[in-house]
């Protein structure tokens, strides 16, 4: 079994270009992080489904179907499948496969008040239907007073022959807004087209000196999307 001595997330990319080149079926090996960590890969590793290609997972976080645990597969039909957590509570695809962004968590993007922000491409061609779940909090703050608004948006469109039906519908968490002064209010909008842009429109009543929205999305159809 062949060691590499890597530091970084970026040492899983370079450990994986090692792995697949001049390797038989059922070879394996492993990347040996700075931390300890080993991330095993095996070629030719065929599970559930018949997934084919190259499978890695880190071996100290657990295998893949645990707690914790994290697989990349580079499979034999132009895929990559990230998975993270039990059984892959979150799973990221690219390449020629339908599904290819399904969730994401933790992510934050500065707002301008009042302004409409782009937040997601939802892909909505002809003859398909897409959906998306947002939750999401707004912190507004103007080096006096602060804002906090939490909620859930979900967004869905339809294309029959280049006839559009879209919605957003927000869901406030309790009394939506937690703020020392003043009112905050969010407003949510899906474009007509394809692909279908989401857009986010904060209006304080302060004069903000920062606005930031930290949220994540589900993807609940089969349509691709893309995160602005």
């Amino acid at each position: 079994m062949k060691k590499w001595i890597l530091g970084g997330v970026g040492a899983l990319v370079l450990g994986i270009a090692a792995l697949v080149s001049s390797h038989t079926s059922g070879d394996t090996k492993s990347v040996q992080f700075i931390d300890g960590s080993t991330l095993k890969c095996e070629v030719g590793y065929f599970g559930a489904g018949g997934w084919g290609g190259l499978m890695c997972y880190a071996a100290n976080y657990l295998g893949l179907g645990t707690t914790n645990g994290v697989a990349l597969n580079v499979l034999t039909n132009n895929l990559t499948r990230l998975q993270i957590g039990a059984a892959g509570e979150q799973t990221f695809y690219s390449g020629n496969y339908p599904e290819m962004k399904r969730e994401g968590h933790s992510l934050a993007k500065s707002l301008t008040d009042n302004t409409a922000t782009n937040m997601f491409a939802l892909a909505l061609a002809s003859n398909t239907s897409a959906a998306i779940r947002i939750p999401y909090g707004i912190v507004v703050t103007d080096a006096t007073d602060m804002q906090h608004y939490t909620g859930i948006v979900t967004c869905r469109g339809t294309n029959k022959a280049a006839a559009f039906t879209v919605s957003c519908t927000n869901v406030a968490d309790g009394s939506g807004t937690y703020a020392t002064s003043g009112t905050l209010t969010p407003t949510w909008a899906i474009s007509s087209a394809n692909p279908a842009q989401i857009t986010l429109t904060s209006d304080s009543s302060l004069t903000p000196t920062s606005t930031m929205v930290y949220y994540g999305y589900h993807n609940l159809g089969a349509q691709d999307l893309t995160v602005n």
